[in-house]
């Protein structure tokens, strides 16, 4: 009865969070780290029967993503640490109904073989099922040598079939991706011709891998495009597919590592500009920093030429532009992908070193109140190595509240392996911070508490905060001192600590406490690190300062979650 009444009193967010790591969903799917492993669905099932909270709370998560593989039907699914529930398990379970996404794991020959009574999508039991909540499906497909026989026509024709019998037990899909569809066999009609099989009606087509060749007259008119350019893989057709979309596409996303290719998304072969009417948003992740601003392809050798930024092609590109994502080096030399969108620009996120810093700087982008509806701003610094990282840090920060004046979240990391020292110039950055900003992630910047402190008083609209967790200790009295004056006045409700750096777990968990015990609003304290499992531990086990008794809340009211955050878990 204990447990059960102790099962009930947890938040619905905390069991999700408790969830999201036992089956490694809380971390995004290309994370292959040991340690990030998922429960084995043993335990994983045992969570569903704690009582009927839990059952309620984790049942929607734990049926949300499903596998269909040519293995055995019954197996623990671990691809890049997190967990899929075997699609014949959830049917079993009656749970076919939270099915939400669907991953097709098995070679393209099985796939498309001509006896498909093996196939697991043509098995009696699917007969009378049909997944209504389902709305994506990816296949990910094994790589197999393409032999004489198999021609493309047949190929196709059993790509339409299958497809057929996918739109029949998946009604309501909205998006297909395609990734590790790895056959050098084919070439792009072939590649092509498949792949539009496969789509069917289906219209949302992430293009997910490095091999798959475009016929531009072949694949249908899509709306969602995600897109990898290998080295030695020419962009002509893919272009040539790219502005036959133009008109309709939504979502771009495309990584090459040529920078200079960028270049061709807005302007054709000719010079003249590519207009996209209805995208909303678009990713760039190229490797190298351009500071021209074409590729001249009619020299001998591959030369660049310097070109200002009044040669770019003129009109409007990306009127429709939501949200932009540019990484590691912003690729162009003007503001041609900022024209006629900067009212209404919700969300941006750059990486930025020192030369693509100085291209957004000339092209306005860090004005005042350049982007007045923006809400979400992340800026990041790639530089490995820096002699003054604190420096960085602020000029990001006012950067960044600069631009977006009605910001709600802010977000600045730097590409280094340790944390960088906060100081008082970085923490006075902070004054400057709008009014409206509601969320501050520092992941790798430490603050002492006094500094802490100080920067808590600066935002006091913040609610949730992210930062490095200091080891320094010299500055604790003082903060006790001012703590007991009342000088608090922050409504901090979420507070993530970041523990890659401390000295010791009883040290650590002191400190939070130092910090989070006195704020009245507090309800959740996250620590991420090696030894995040002790130091939440300690948290709850720490006595009551007499000194915080009349100032806030006791840590035993404060919820205490442990996550493994990284990178990953701030993307741009």
């Amino acid at each position: 009865m204990a447990v059960a009444s102790s099962a009930w009193a947890v938040p619905d967010h905390i069991l999700e969070s408790i969830f999201g790591y036992a089956t490694g969903l809380g971390r995004k799917a290309n994370e292959y780290n040991d340690c990030g492993r998922c429960m084995p669905t043993s335990s994983l099932m045992g969570m569903l029967w704690v009582d009927r909270y839990w059952r309620s709370a984790i049942r929607p998560l734990f049926f949300r993503n499903a596998v269909v593989s040519k293995r055995d039907a019954r197996f623990d699914w671990k691809m890049g640490g997190q967990f899929r529930m075997n699609l014949r398990d959830a049917v079993a379970m009656g749970a076919e109904n939270l099915v939400q996404s669907v991953e097709l794991h098995y070679e393209l020959y099985y796939l498309l073989n001509e006896q498909t009574k093996g196939d697991p999508l043509y098995q009696v039991w699917l007969n009378s099922i049909r997944f209504v909540g389902t709305r994506q499906l990816i296949f990910s497909c094994d790589y197999f040598e393409v032999t004489e026989y198999m021609y493309v026509d047949i190929l196709a024709r059993r790509a339409a079939e299958y497809s057929q019998r996918l739109d029949e037990l998946f009604p309501n899909l909205e998006s297909k991706v395609f990734q590790q569809f790895y056959y050098p066999s084919f070439d792009s009609t072939k590649s092509s011709r498949i792949v539009a099989a496969m789509c069917g009606r289906t219209r949302r087509i992430s293009l997910d891998n490095d091999w798959l060749k475009i016929e531009p007259c072949v694949l249908p008119p899509i709306t969602k495009l995600t897109y990898t350019l290998a080295d030695n893989t020419p962009p002509d057709d893919f272009f040539a597919y790219l502005y036959s979309i133009a008109p309709t596409l939504e979502f771009l996303s495309l990584r090459d590592p040529r920078s200079l290719v960028w270049t061709r998304v807005v302007q054709h072969a000719n010079e003249s500009p590519v207009v996209y009417p209805r995208l909303q948003t678009l990713h760039i992740n190229c490797y190298y920093v351009v500071s021209h601003w074409h590729h001249r392809p009619n020299h001998t050798e591959d030369v660049v030429v310097p070109i200002g930024p009044r040669s770019a092609p003129a009109g409007v590109p990306f009127p429709a532009l939501r949200e932009i994502g540019c990484k590691p080096a912003y690729p162009f030399a003007n503001d041609v992908v900022f024209r006629g969108n900067r009212a209404v620009l919700k969300r941006a996120g750059f990486l930025l070193d020192s030369t693509s810093f100085r291209l957004l700087e000339s092209a306005g982008v860090f004005d005042s109140h350049a982007f007045p509806a923006m809400a979400n701003i992340r800026l990041g610094d790639s530089r490995r190595a820096s002699r003054h990282p604190q420096r960085v840090v602020e000029k990001l920060l006012l950067r960044a509240f600069c631009m977006a004046p009605n910001a709600s979240t802010a977000f600045v990391r730097l590409d280094l392996n340790n944390p960088v020292m906060g100081n008082a110039a970085l923490v006075a950055a902070l004054s400057s911070a709008p009014a409206s900003l509601q969320n501050l992630v520092l992941p790798n910047v430490m603050l002492g508490l006094q500094h802490a402190l100080h920067m808590l008083n600066l935002l006091p609209n913040l609610r949730h905060l992210t930062l490095a967790l200091s080891s320094e200790t010299d500055d604790e009295q003082a903060m006790v001192r001012v703590l007991a004056s009342g000088a608090l006045r922050t409504r901090v409700t979420n507070l993530t600590f970041m523990l890659d750096m401390i000295r010791s777990t009883e040290l650590a968990a002191e400190h939070i406490r130092v910090l989070a015990a006195p704020i009245k609003t507090l309800r959740l304290v996250t620590v991420s690190g090696p030894q995040m499992a002790e130091v939440a531990a300690r948290l709850r086990e720490l006595p009551a300062r007499p000194e915080f008794t009349e100032l806030g809340t006791r840590m035993a009211d404060i919820a205490v979650h442990c996550r493994r955050l990284n990178a990953a878990d701030f993307p741009f």
